[in-house]
């Protein structure tokens, strides 16, 4: 470890869902080191004690956007005549997640109820302006001491010069420029509830073209 040089670390690589049936979740989870697993998949159906879990939601027009593109660049094979309307609606078949935005959000938050209060749920756009309170939150969620100053994060450029095809814009409100009205009416047509959950609704409702 940079941290300490006295403490041998592990990590999970890459693609390493297979290998994390019950009974190894289990071991991990009590573990005295800590594991972080990053998904975009499914909540697992039960949760273990030591099992922690970090939501980052994200306005369904920024993700709608950022997953039409990720398709496009990294699964063209997919994104023959996909549209961002599929996207809104969940369509998109052969892609993951193979549910909607709002179905994605619901399961997550649902999980969280049944293992509150190991459950921290953040929105990305809180997160781009609060890099301080989220180091804290999470501190003590896991009850682990900030190391690092706040603010060392390196810059989402740095991050773009290395894959700008990944990591594309970051900013959180670029979905507006580029979704059409009839688009942007959709979401709320298809995700209003949820939406109004997560006090995403800042926008007028917009009436679908028929």
């Amino acid at each position: 470890s940079k941290i300490d040089p006295s403490v041998t670390r592990q990590r999970l690589v890459l693609g390493c869902k297979p290998l994390l049936n019950d009974d190894f979740r289990q071991q991990i989870a009590a573990a005295e080191e800590f594991y972080f697993l990053k998904t975009h998949e499914l909540p697992f159906p039960h949760y273990y004690e030591g099992e922690y879990i970090i939501n980052i939601v994200r306005h369904p027009g920024a993700a709608t956007w950022s997953y039409f593109n990720f398709i496009k660049d990294f699964s063209p094979h997919l994104a023959d005549g996909l549209t961002v309307s599929d996207i809104i609606r969940g369509n998109t078949p052969g892609a993951m997640p193979k549910t909607s935005w709002s179905e994605h959000v619901e399961k997550w938050l649902a999980c969280g109820e049944s293992v509150a209060p190991r459950f921290l749920s953040y929105s990305y756009e809180q997160l781009s302006i609060t890099e301080a309170e989220f180091c804290q939150n999470v501190s003590t969620l896991l009850n682990l001491d900030i190391v690092n100053e706040i603010g060392s994060f390196p810059s989402f450029n740095k991050w773009r010069k290395q894959d700008s095809k990944l990591f594309r814009q970051g900013q959180c409100g670029e979905w507006r420029a580029k979704l059409t009205a009839d688009e942007i009416a959709l979401l709320a047509h298809c995700h209003g509830s949820t939406m109004d959950k997560l006090g995403y609704r800042d926008d007028a409702p917009v009436p679908l073209s028929q």
